[in-house]
Order: C-alpha cells, then structure tokens, then sequence
C-alpha cells in the first residue's frame, strides 16, 4: 500500500501526474486536509489542463461545486426521511464537476431524498447519485457517461417552477427531471431538454 506524501510535498508528484485518484473515507476531512491549499490550486489547474481526476466513495463526493458532508441537520426523525428545506449539510467541493453535487452509494443508502433536497435547494445544480459499482466519466465536451454495474440518478430542477419549501419546510415543484443511466448511457447538462 502507499501513501501520497501530505501537503506541499506532495506538489512535485501532482506537477508530473498524468491522473490523480482520491480514495474513499471521510469527505469533510478530505475536503479539509485540502481547502486553501497550494496542491489544490495545483490540482485544478491540472485538470484545467486535462489531466484525468478520478475518485470513489468520499473521493466521488468531492468532485461537485456542493459537497454533501453526510450531516443531518434536522432535529428529529430518520435521516433523510423527507425532503425538506436546511436538513441536509453541504460545503464547497473541488468544483471540477461545474455546477454538480455528487452523491454515492446512492441506491444502496436510499440517499434519493437527500440528493433532491439539495438540488431543489440549490436548482443550479444538477444532483448525480451514483451506484456501488458504477462510475460517471465525463466527456472532453462535458457529457457525463455511465459504466459498471449499477445506476446512475441524475436529479434536475434548473427548469422547475414554483420550487419552494411549506410551511413545515418540506420541499415541493413542477417539472424537476430525473434521468436513470445504466452503462453506456450518456447525459449532456448543458441540454436540459
């Protein structure tokens, strides 16, 4: 097993990668260990320049614009029971998925509720809930194909009307979409339609 040198040592490495790869764990400490840092400066900037940013589990999570910690901020029931309005805890990612929010082990942990609040939360956002077994690769021109195993849930409410939460804080609209990928299947976010 190795382990990547920690901070600016790790630079040199970054500078001659031609693929960088973030494992699973903890996304929050992930995103913690790496916020504000020269190596993530770096590490955008390599991809920027095409280098392939690759990562699963936590390493998936970190890729979107939001990063969802794994958090509930909801003062009674199940997580992730219902979909409502300031329950589910998100920060900034890496930003190298532009304009997503990456959730994983999607199907598995039944995170359907927690993905479309976010997204209904933050309608700019294109939700990507991805399988155990399954990976999103996406295109030079910004497509995002599927392989593997599993499915792919791609929740989109940059077109729903009348988002807003009641007065309980549950979350409503018309039109939000979701598209369910399996291997092979691509879906274009700049055409919504």
């Amino acid at each position: 097993m190795s382990v990547a040198p920690a901070g600016d040592a790790a630079l040199p490495l970054l500078r001659g990668a031609t693929g960088v790869f973030l494992a699973g764990g903890d996304q929050v400490r992930l995103m913690r260990a790496l916020r504000g840092t020269p190596l993530l400066a770096e590490l955008r900037r390599r991809h920027a320049d095409g280098v392939v940013v690759g990562g699963t589990s936590a390493g998936a999570a970190v890729m979107g614009a939001l990063m969802i910690t794994g958090d509930d901020a909801g003062a009674s029931g199940a997580p992730w029971s219902t979909i409502r309005a300031g329950r589910v805890v998100v920060v900034d990612g890496l930003s190298l998925l532009a304009g997503a929010v990456v959730d994983q082990h999607f199907t598995a942990r039944r995170r359907h509720n927690r993905l479309l609040s976010v997204v209904l939360e933050h309608p700019t956002l294109v939700g990507v809930g991805i399988d155990e077994e399954t990976a999103v690769v996406v295109g030079a021109d910004g497509r995002l194909g599927v392989v593997g195993d599993g499915v792919v849930s791609i929740y989109d409410a940059r077109r729903a009307r009348d988002v807003a939460p009641d007065s309980d804080g549950d979350l409503a609209g018309y039109g939000v979409r979701l598209h369910l990928l399996t291997a092979g299947r691509w879906f274009d976010p700049a055409t919504p339609d």
